[in-house]
């Protein structure tokens, strides 16, 4: 223990104002005579009872038994003290904590039960969210503003107390050298390469650490889904603006395909470590990654889908490989085709087997084509499944509708072109 420390007056030490009135009338006046007295002698003292002993002791202890390297860490910055003004079994437990989890625990040292399990809760930690006071106060039979008051009261004693919690600073610290923001699993990652032990769960009570000043300030972005650091905070804004545009895009595939590329929404620096696919995943969802591309399943409606339901209609039953190729002549863009095996196979609208794919019993009876384009389909029919364009376009401008729609669906998914001038239904045989 440094000079510092012993040289520090008892009138400074986190103890009852009449416990340390006794101790300096009875010539204690720093912490350095206390740890150099016998316990006896502390003993003898009048008016200190068994808990006052107790919380002497146990600052002792601490003092003696824990580096004054580490017992510096325990000081925020700019502290008049060079001791936190907590309590001793606070100061202890802290001081001895391994993980995130005890540490944030540690505050709560010396507070009797309910206290304790009430401000955890509302700090953050516990399973569930955050409670509110109204039902922390049901639970323990209290009033809302029974339990506000002991948060509140615990909370401003730790504030003023001028601790700092040394495992949440560091893990602070080594985000900011990463960038300054994260993911939570990423913020997870960079603690244990780092050698710090903290848990996903643990990071939900950092807003409240941060309000109490007891470690960096860094805050929870909800556009970036990432921890930023104050440092970072102005990038963060920047970043969350890209990054919005980049989640739109990748929507709008979603919508389209159902399945997103992963060469273009890999995991990108101003997500905090995390892909796209984080940000547009629905609840209750899941990506999962095939031949380079990412399929939400359960599947959902999409405009891939809806033009499948349109070439099944037409062709009954197709291979992969077929329906792909109509799929091209329809589509832009296409995931490969085992990813849109599996797009198919998860949907209760068609059923898969081996190479080939065909429109469940249930979706049979249900109309998937415009007008326009069941008029093509009956215009083809009349001809035996096979026609020439001259012959399609004029039973199609019979109808009613214009050459360029009769083009469109003649060059579209649901023909195939045979020779030149000659297109049939696609599934249509010799």
């Amino acid at each position: 223990m440094t000079q510092q420390f012993k040289d520090m007056p008892v009138a400074s030490l986190y103890l009852r104002d009449r416990v340390r009135i006794r101790l300096e009338k009875a010539g204690y006046k720093t912490l350095g005579d206390v740890l150099a007295a016998q316990p006896k002698d502390v003993q003898a003292i009048r008016g200190l009872g068994a808990k006052s002993l107790a919380r002497i002791r146990t600052l002792a202890r601490t003092a003696k038994s824990v580096p004054s390297e580490k017992m510096a860490a325990l000081v925020r910055p700019g502290a008049a003290d060079p001791l936190p003004r907590v309590s001793a079994e606070m100061l202890a437990a802290v001081a001895t904590a391994t993980t995130l989890s005890e540490e944030v625990a540690a505050l709560v040292a010396g507070l009797r039960g309910r206290d304790a399990s009430v401000f955890l809760r509302r700090l953050g930690l516990g399973s569930g969210p955050v409670p509110t006071l109204e039902a922390l106060g049901a639970e323990h039979g209290v009033t809302r503003e029974r339990i506000r008051q002991v948060c509140a009261r615990h909370a401003s004693l730790v504030a003023e107390s001028g601790l700092r919690l040394p495992i949440a600073s560091a893990a602070a610290e080594v985000v900011g050298e990463a960038g300054g923001i994260a993911s939570a699993r990423r913020f997870v990652e960079l603690c244990r390469e780092a050698g710090i032990s903290v848990a996903e769960a643990d990071l939900a009570a950092i807003p409240g650490l941060v309000q109490m000043g007891l470690m960096p300030r860094m805050a929870w972005n909800s556009d970036l889904l990432a921890w930023v650091t104050e440092e970072s905070a102005a990038v963060a804004v920047v970043q969350a603006v890209r990054l919005k545009m980049r989640v739109r895009l990748a929507r709008k595939d979603l919508q389209r395909l159902g399945a997103l590329d992963e060469s273009q929404y890999a995991a990108d620096p101003r997500a905090g470590g995390e892909g796209i696919a984080a940000f547009v995943t629905p609840p209750g969802s899941r990506m999962e990654p095939c031949a380079g591309w990412l399929v939400l399943l359960p599947a959902e409606e999409s405009s891939l889908l809806r033009m499948v339901r349109k070439v099944l209609s037409v062709a009954g039953s197709l291979s992969i490989a077929e329906l792909a190729d109509a799929l091209s002549r329809g589509m832009q863009a296409l995931p490969p085709r085992p990813a849109l095996r599996m797009i198919l196979s998860d949907h209760k609208d068609f059923e898969v087997s081996g190479n080939r794919v065909c429109r469940a019993v249930r979706a049979l009876g249900v109309s998937s084509l415009s007008s326009a384009e069941a008029e093509g389909v009956k215009v083809t029919r009349a001809q035996g499944g096979v026609i020439t364009s001259g012959e399609f376009s004029a039973g199609m401008m019979g109808a009613g509708y214009s050459l360029a729609r009769a083009r469109q669906i003649l060059t579209g998914p649901l023909m195939v072109r045979q020779s030149k001038g000659v297109y049939a239904l696609r599934g249509t045989r010799g």
